[in-house]
């Protein structure tokens, strides 16, 4: 008998690895689900609470960085307590957080909500959690595999509830499905405790072996291993890449609705493309974990994180125009003078975009006359951009006018005399 047919381990993946993996993907699936689709109520819980965009953003905002926070906190306090306790505590803050935001009518409030106790328990039962109790149950080779696996549950939360809550703001209002939400965040805990319950004999024996094919690593102190990882450039350069990629998340699903608003396309047009993504990011994370056992990493990564950041510059660097022009109305609408406030200093950018176009097709113009009638098209094109942009300075000086009776629209021209 060979090793491959005494260990099953050696060469795959054991039953009950297999069903570890699924239930944590289950797991990250409704957490990363809640969290990924959070977008698709900004729009209804400003028009309910009036808290206006600013305060919306901040309490997005706070979410993000306190998601960035629990996980090696949680992390932390899973190897000392144990991964089920703080799944659990995870999942009752998830819980509280959806069921008590229909009660926030003010900034503060849903600060606390959605940017601390959401954000929080979302990050009690993020990946980082899970992995870790993977990790220890299959062999060391097939890691990269588990994790891709466990990675493409978090994507396809967001296939599956980008929609589903969409179905269920415009079934039951926001409100309703933050409720539902909060019910969804509790069926985690018995999922927790299959995660973390302790193996059978034949288990026990699978879980031996896997770890056994693990190399053994002194034990190491938080301080000591922060330490030691903060000497190392891949550890920071590994820090640049994550901020790439939270804020490529982060700027599509809580920015992508209100793009689509603006463009008078269905709510459904928002969701369904969450959806869509989140159905890509399955094969990409899938893809990926296939590769990180046959590829090296960094070239993996590298191309990864590059090709995020690109089309990100790509998306920045597009016209802003239709941007101010709905900022600009919802100001005025909402007699929100901080945010039409904020509206003016981007005409400004927007005038010297204009200008650099304009020098550049003239420069064009004359080393290629022939195509001199597309060049003008090209240059009227951009000054009717601007004429845009101008046109929503306008409506948010207005509105500035309307709230604080304060006539801004000269005090730029002023300051420069």
């Amino acid at each position: 008998m060979n090793d491959a047919t005494a260990n099953p381990t050696a060469t795959g993946l054991d039953r009950r690895a297999l069903l570890l993996m699924v239930v944590a993907a289950a797991i990250l699936m409704i957490t990363m689900g809640m969290r990924q689709s959070l977008g698709l109520f900004i729009a209804p819980i400003i028009d309910s609470t009036h808290v206006g965009y600013a305060s919306m953003s901040l309490a997005m905002a706070v979410g993000q960085l306190m998601w960035g926070v629990a996980q090696p906190t949680f992390g932390a306090l899973a190897d000392r307590r144990g991964a089920n306790i703080v799944l659990v505590i995870g999942a009752l803050m998830l819980a509280a957080g959806s069921a008590l935001t229909p009660f926030a009518t003010h900034e503060f409030a849903l600060i606390a909500t959605i940017g601390v106790l959401t954000a929080a328990g979302a990050g009690a039962g993020s990946f980082a959690v899970l992995i870790g109790v993977v990790a220890q149950r299959v062999p060391a080779h097939k890691r990269s595999v588990a994790s891709g696996f466990v990675n493409a549950g978090g994507s396809l939360g967001q296939f599956v509830f980008a929609p589903l809550n969409q179905f269920l703001i415009s079934s039951i209002t926001w409100m309703g499905a933050m409720w539902t939400m909060a019910g969804a965040a509790l069926a985690t805990i018995p999922l927790a405790r299959l995660l973390t319950r302790k193996p059978d004999d034949h288990g026990a024996a699978a879980s031996h072996a896997a770890t056994r094919a693990a190399p053994i690593t002194t034990a190491l102190t938080m301080r000591q291993q922060l330490a030691i990882a903060a000497r190392d450039k891949s550890y920071w350069c590994l820090h640049a890449g994550f901020f790439t990629c939270g804020f490529h998340i982060a700027f599509l699903v809580t920015h992508l609705p209100g793009e689509v608003k603006l463009c008078s396309l269905p709510a459904t047009v928002a969701s369904t493309s969450l959806s869509i993504i989140g159905l890509a990011n399955v094969a990409g994370s899938l893809w990926a974990g296939w590769a990180g056992g046959v590829m090296r990493m960094k070239y993996l990564l590298f191309w990864n994180y590059f090709s995020r950041a690109a089309a990100i510059a790509i998306y920045i660097a597009a016209p802003k125009t239709a941007v101010m022009f709905r900022d600009s109305v919802d100001a005025y609408v909402r007699e929100d003078a901080q945010a039409a406030r904020a509206i003016i200093p981007q005409d400004e950018a927007l005038d010297k975009m204009n200008a650099q176009v304009s020098r550049q097709l003239i420069d064009r113009m004359a080393r290629d006359p022939e195509q001199l009638r597309g060049y003008i098209n090209l240059m009227f094109i951009a000054r009717h951009l601007e004429r845009v942009g101008d046109h929503a300075t306008n409506i948010a000086e207005d509105a500035v006018y309307a709230v604080a009776a304060e006539d801004i629209r000269h005090q730029q021209i002023a300051a420069q005399a």
